[in-house]
């Protein structure tokens, strides 16, 4: 069966039992996004797991509440690495900004390294 934000971003969310509990792992943000005055859900999903357990890429999705369901408002695709963490970030009269912590994968003679990467919802 389809469990975490797969359940709620799949198109067969509707056949689901909508009593049936689901776990999301990580943060789970709250915050108005474009300033709408509604709340938008930001959520992240890692992918991609190996066998040792290591994730290979992420991706951040946001979720709006329509009244009868969260609907996905946008997403950020192809995150070079896992995500360890999330914030929203206010810009004053503007739109705030996501920020992620994503580790990124080292090279033959580097090592892995943590970065903060920062995207603007406009």
């Amino acid at each position: 069966p389809v469990t975490g934000i797969d359940a709620v971003l799949s198109r067969q969310a509707s056949a689901l039992d909508k009593a049936q509990r689901v776990k999301i792992r990580g943060r789970v943000l709250a915050g108005d996004l474009n300033n709408d005055g509604k709340d938008e859900i930001v959520i992240q999903k890692n992918i991609g797991a190996s066998l040792i357990g290591a994730f290979t890429g992420s991706e951040l999705n946001s979720l709006a509440w329509t009244g009868a369901r969260l609907e996905p408002v946008w997403s950020v695709k192809d995150i070079s690495g896992p995500v360890y963490d999330i914030a929203i970030i206010p810009q004053g009269a503007g739109a705030p900004r996501v920020v992620a912590l994503v580790k990124t994968k080292g090279g033959l003679f580097t090592k892995d390294a943590m970065q903060v990467m920062s995207y603007s919802m406009k």
